[in-house]
């Protein structure tokens, strides 16, 4: 009880220091972690869980409750996540498949601190997180039938998602983008994909004729949305 609000109020009044512990793993959250989906509404939650549940093999960017529930139930799934303090917590509650892209010092939901004086640095992670798990897959020849972008960099991994999809003619994978609909810097993804909402969730498909994602590649791997 103490030792919670001692953290809590680490992290309100002071925290970059709150989160530089936490990196180290000097101190620890209650991250409230469970099996039930939680995203916003109940079609939303039902959409989802149907997805897991009926998919042979899900990739995931960004790892939480949907991570433990595809566990819990024996789902092969391949998640990437970027906050080094959670992913050491989540990966005592999951199997294996779960990869870490070390984003350095991060707030909460792996928003980068410093992110002025590390654009290098990030842009270079921000690459290998969109990409390095796709290549994995690749080479084992895995072909995810579903996949979830919820965690960084969302528009770059969809873009990267895009480049797979076509590569691989993966005609029938299923692709969810979170927070899509109130995210006005998520719609330039309607230049590549067909999308379709369930509340606030994109179901992004392919559009039939490819487009060059190069120059968006280069300009969204410098924006931490």
């Amino acid at each position: 009880m103490i030792k919670n609000l001692i953290n809590k109020c680490l992290f309100r009044f002071f925290p970059i220091i709150g989160h530089i512990l936490r990196y180290h793993g000097l101190i620890n959250c209650d991250y409230r972690i469970s099996k039930e989906l939680d995203f916003r509404t109940k079609k939303a939650n039902s959409f989802i869980k149907n997805k897991i549940i009926n998919s042979r093999i899900i990739l995931e960017y960004g790892s939480g409750n949907s991570t433990v529930f595809a566990n819990n139930i024996g789902k092969k799934i391949y998640t990437v996540e970027s906050d080094k303090n959670f992913y050491e917590f989540l990966k005592k509650k999951v199997n294996k498949n779960f990869y870490f892209v070390d984003f350095g010092y991060v707030y909460f939901y792996s928003v980068p601190c410093f992110q002025f004086l590390r654009k290098k640095k990030l842009k270079e992670k921000a690459i290998i997180y969109s990409k390095k798990i796709l290549n994995t897959l690749e080479k084992k020849k895995i072909f995810p039938d579903f996949i979830l972008i919820d965690g960084r960099h969302r528009v770059l991994c969809a873009l990267q998602v895009y480049e797979f999809l076509f590569k691989h003619n993966l005609k029938n994978t299923v692709v969810a983008l979170d927070d899509y609909k109130y995210r006005k810097d998520y719609h330039i993804l309607k230049k590549f994909f067909k999308i379709t909402l369930i509340k606030d969730i994109g179901i992004i498909q392919p559009k039939k004729n490819k487009i060059e994602t190069k120059l968006f590649i280069e300009k969204y791997s410098k924006i931490f949305g």
